[in-house]
């Protein structure tokens, strides 16, 4: 009797685990487990929309976006303040009026990206739509996914990394990575203007130069060349960069720079070399490095 007894303890908590595991499967949009850090707790937020349009070799191409949006949920003394930093997102990073809320934010930027296909228009399923359709007549499926993540939650600075990954069929065709960066003390986007001086860009841009060279373990732009950095001469700080616990990184997007055998090229300067250039109200003091 006490054996049938566990045996039946052992299926109850069987079920009640697949019940736990299926909650939420199969709907388009779905909340995921809440992450805190120093300053912002956020709430991975899930959502996908697909479509499709008729090449013009008479073949249906399905579109499928999906996407995981880190959406704060907790910030500040009061909901005034997530707001606040939700509408910060829904403009620079969904591209999307603060008017809205930030899940209609990101429903809109799904919304956007499928519309890059112009496909919209089409009136009936068997209509051939001419144009603006993708080059690749052999592709059946293009997939887009958004991944929108937290990579620094300190000192008052919160950075997301929004990584955009296309895939054709089941080859991944291209990746990017784009970072925003957001001052929680004064409620606004970080730009270079916010960390720099203006009238020291140049400095920082040599500097800039400078570390690319001694990463690569090269003395001159020539060099460098040789390595697949083509750009070297329109070298330039930009606003695609994020904070680290040393320093910070500049990003550049696949071809920007170099070759697109390297990626995306990354560069890292220490606080302390940028320190001569930052200005009075720079939110590198902020950080404790």
């Amino acid at each position: 009797m006490k054996t049938n007894n566990a045996y039946l303890f052992i299926l109850c908590m069987m079920l009640v685990l697949s019940c736990g595991m299926m909650v939420g499967c199969g709907s388009s949009s779905s909340a995921d487990k809440t992450y805190t850090g120093d300053t912002v707790s956020v709430e991975i937020y899930k959502m996908s929309d697909s479509s499709s349009f008729v090449k013009s070799s008479g073949e249906r191409c399905n579109v499928i976006v999906e996407a995981s949006v880190a959406i704060p949920v907790k910030y500040g003394k009061n909901d005034d303040d997530v707001k606040t930093l939700n509408d910060l997102i829904n403009r620079y990073v969904l591209d999307c009026g603060d008017s809205l809320t930030i899940k209609d934010g990101v429903a809109h930027m799904l919304n956007g990206t499928l519309h890059q296909y112009d496909f919209s228009d089409a009136p009936d399923d068997n209509e051939i739509i001419e144009g603006d359709e993708p080059t690749d007549n052999a592709v059946q499926t293009f997939t887009t996914s958004i991944n929108i993540y937290v990579i620094y939650n300190k000192f008052n600075v919160l950075t997301l990394c929004k990584v955009e990954m296309l895939k054709k069929d089941d080859q991944v065709s291209s990746i990017s990575h784009k970072y925003y960066n957001f001052d929680m003390k004064n409620h606004c986007f970080i730009d270079l203007n916010k960390v720099f001086n203006e009238d020291a860009l140049s400095m920082v841009n040599n500097e800039l130069r400078n570390e690319l060279k001694r990463s690569n373990k090269v003395s001159n732009d020539d060099q460098l060349n040789e390595l697949g950095y083509y750009n070297i001469d329109n070298l330039n700080v930009t606003n695609n960069f994020y904070f680290e616990d040393k320093g910070i990184t500049w990003s550049y997007l696949p071809n920007e720079l170099a070759v697109e055998a390297l990626g995306e090229p990354k560069v890292t300067m220490p606080y302390e070399v940028l320190e001569p250039y930052i200005n009075e109200k720079s939110v590198i003091k902020y950080i404790q490095y």
